[in-house]
């Protein structure tokens, strides 16, 4: 079996998340992930501005919790005289990594580490060709790959991530928030009904939106076995 991501954006939704140090870099970028998106045919596409690319991880995290499919994320780390460049890149290339494999939600990395602004420049649409553009089709193609049938998880809607099922077997419920289940005292049994909705065709974002509750909960709470 052979399997390939498609180069189609239409109906699911993107973010770019782009830091601001080294604008005259990013915005080039920016600039060229836009432009992929569109000729992807990608229509609903957020733009999260941030200071730098410290804080990259954590706008990544508050768009996941939103549910989006894909993200792009673009910055632009100079290499200095001391080692806190490549701490940083280290840092932000652990955290991105650690997201998009705890919630299958793909980060492309568009963060440049060149050793000076002439090597970023090149790489930000001139002699290297553009970061921001190879990271967006990145993004299109394993949000793509992973919204195949071969690649889903169990529980999860034929549709894609954050679509609703089209199993044969009706739902039991037309929204999750009339059939949630309940504890003796009549509050909610947040557990038990994060793992029906998931059961039901449900995405974790769209369970922890319905909820109340982080992504980090539901995650949790799926990933460990129900007590009796």
């Amino acid at each position: 079996m052979k399997l390939a991501g498609k180069t189609d954006a239409k109906g699911k939704k993107f973010a770019i998340v782009v830091g601001r140090w080294n604008e005259l870099v990013t915005k080039q970028l920016l600039e060229g992930a836009l432009d992929t998106l569109e000729s992807a045919d990608a229509e609903d596409v957020d733009v999260v501005s941030v200071p730098g690319s410290w804080e990259i991880p954590l706008a990544c995290r508050a768009l996941i919790d939103k549910g989006v499919d894909g993200i792009v994320a673009l910055g632009c780390i100079l290499q200095g005289q001391t080692a806190h460049a490549k701490l940083l890149a280290a840092d932000v290339a652990g955290a991105l990594m650690n997201l998009q494999l705890e919630s299958r939600v793909p980060i492309a990395w568009g963060i440049l580490t060149p050793d000076d602004q002439d090597q970023a420049l090149d790489r930000a649409g001139m002699k290297m060709g553009n970061k921001g553009r190879e990271a967006a089709m990145s993004a299109v193609e394993m949000v793509s790959l992973l919204n195949s049938p071969s690649l889903r998880s169990r529980g999860e809607g034929a549709g894609g991530r954050g679509e609703p099922s089209t199993s044969s077997t009706p739902s039991t419920s037309s929204t999750p928030s009339t059939d949630k289940i309940l504890n003796a005292n009549g509050t909610v049994n947040k557990a038990a009904t994060a793992r029906k909705m998931f059961a039901e065709g449900m995405s974790k974002a769209e369970i922890a939106k319905a909820l109340g509750v982080r992504y980090q909960h539901v995650y949790n709470v799926l990933k460990s076995k129900p007590s009796k």
